[in-house]
């Protein structure tokens, strides 16, 4: 499984960068399951994006208990400060990118456990 994040400053915007089913290893042979998001830079008149190093894409999940401190709060940063602020996440099939999904809310659902106790059930 993955090591997180996955993206950060220096990477290019595409994980895996090898090519290969981050889960299972498998080349995309079939098709690409695939989760996109990013902001969009647009020009002056609205009609055309440009890719910005202005922009930092992101994306954390996590939980957030009761502490108006957030003392019992965790996330897990999978993407950081990638620059262009667009990004792809790529997997074989539908079912690897739903086990790794899984793997990342179990991350999130230890890191919480240790924080809020039994809150998260």
């Amino acid at each position: 499984m993955s090591t997180f994040p996955v993206l950060s400053a220096t990477d290019r915007p595409c994980f895996p960068s090898d090519g290969r089913c981050p889960v299972c290893g498998g080349e995309f042979s079939q098709g690409v399951a695939y989760l996109m998001a990013g902001a969009l830079f647009l020009s002056a008149d609205r009609q055309d994006s440009v890719q910005s190093d202005r922009l930092l894409a992101f994306l954390n999940i996590g939980f957030h208990g009761r502490d108006s401190d957030m003392r019992d709060s965790s996330d897990v940063n999978v993407v950081a400060d990638l620059h262009g602020g667009q990004f792809d996440l790529n997997w074989c099939s539908v079912k690897c990118m739903r086990e790794w999904f899984l793997a990342l809310l179990q991350e999130v659902e230890l890191a919480a456990s240790h924080l809020a106790g039994p809150a998260l059930g």
